[in-house]
């Protein structure tokens, strides 16, 4: 009997993937745990296992093809077995015979504007008709070419709406996830932000930044659970864990590894798994659970020179600190001045979790913290008990 190969899901959030290689050419012979196909999710790489000993046949879908969780793409089968036929349709209601696939919103807009997309050409992958495909048909209904007016050197003029719109880049499946996730976090977290110079000069000779902040953010953790949160629906949810992630700039776009009980771990110990981590996420070697389950986060745009920004939350975190470059800048020494290398740090809050005053107090413990070193050892750091509610 065939065995059907389906996508499975790598993680909580993951709606869909995009499909790589594919591992294994359409009747080999394979064995269960066998790799197959290559899978792009919004996060990672991933490859889907062969489900049981066999023959692979009747793929489904092509690379380069999105694919919803749970589907099928292709069956194990025994040796002489056809794989069962491909559905003859989509399921009714999904679309009108013989229109061609499309989003609900591009169908319900092309009804109320009166088009047929049967008349349309979809770009969209297998000939979707796309948003951007629905309204430049529509700006040309508008506008025909043959009531432009001349320029003034004869040729004819080409109205703003009617000029080509540029190179298009279709989203792949990880630009996609970072764009729903970057306007749910704007839509729904209300964020405030506070502003903080800090004199780096208890790290300057061995100027790791990232993995001091990292290791002082976690110990300042440990006494501010509304930082290391969640804001559910009717409910705080504090995580135990101090778990960091670290956004790591990559060819596919940014992701945030995690550095597991980090107030646990020396400044050193985090620089190197932070290498580590960064290395895997440039070759594309993640894996799903380095990704998941992050309390708080850290960004780093000062090794870029960015003196000082502002970033949205993740959806499942109630703060993200961000970290400016650390340069030579005066600095207010007793009744004196002496250049010191500092750096701002900007902390995000999630306001329905934390208020201000709860920020600054943490801003404080990060502070002091940094100045001793952000902690070179595994000692207990801030510990003094549950942050307090008070102020705007």
């Amino acid at each position: 009997m065939a065995t059907p190969v389906i996508l499975p899901k790598f993680d909580m959030t993951m709606a869909e993937g995009t499909l790589g290689r594919w591992l294994v050419g359409e009747g080999q012979a394979v064995r269960r745990g066998d790799p197959l196909v290559e899978v792009i999710t919004d996060k990672v790489t991933m490859e889907v296992e062969a489900p049981a000993d066999g023959v692979l046949a009747g793929v489904r879908a092509r690379e380069r093809e999105r694919v919803p969780v749970a589907a099928v793409i292709a069956y194990i089968v025994a040796p002489g077995e056809a794989p069962p036929a491909p559905a003859a349709a989509a399921a009714p209601g999904t679309r009108p015979a013989g229109e061609p696939p499309a989003a609900p919103a591009v169908r319900r807009r092309a009804r109320e504007a009166g088009v047929d997309l049967a008349t349309l050409r979809g770009t969209g992958p297998g000939g979707r008709i796309t948003e951007h495909d629905l309204e430049a048909a529509l700006a040309a209904r508008r506008s025909p070419p043959d009531r432009l007016p001349a320029t003034p050197g004869g040729g004819p003029a080409v109205e703003p709406h009617l000029r080509p719109p540029g190179e298009r880049r279709p989203l792949d499946a990880r630009r996609r996830t970072i764009a729903a996730r970057m306007a749910q976090s704007a839509r729904e977290i209300p964020h405030i932000y506070l502003r903080r110079a800090v004199d780096f000069s208890g790290l300057a000779p061995t100027r790791v930044y990232t993995a001091a902040v990292v290791a002082a953010a976690a110990r300042a953790l440990r006494a501010h659970p509304l930082l290391r949160a969640a804001f559910q629906e009717d409910a705080i949810l504090v995580h135990q864990a101090i778990d960091v992630a670290v956004a790591v700039d990559t060819p596919q776009g940014v992701v945030a590894p995690v550095v597991r009980a980090a107030d646990g771990k020396s400044v050193q110990a985090i620089q190197a798994e932070v290498a580590l981590l960064a290395e895997r996420a440039r070759a594309g070697t993640l894996r799903a659970e380095d990704l998941q389950g992050a309390a708080f986060t850290v960004s780093n745009l000062g090794v870029f020179g960015v003196d000082a920004f502002t970033v949205l939350i993740p959806p499942g975190q109630s703060a993200l600190l961000a970290l400016g470059a650390v340069r030579p800048r005066p600095w207010a020494v007793g009744n004196a001045v002496a250049v010191r290398p500092v750096g701002e740090v900007v902390l995000a809050l999630d306001h329905r979790v934390a208020d201000g005053a709860d920020g600054a107090r943490f801003l404080d413990d990060l502070c002091r913290l940094l100045a001793q070193g952000g902690g070179t050892d595994q000692g207990p750091g801030v510990d003094r008990g549950p942050s307090t509610r008070s102020g705007p």
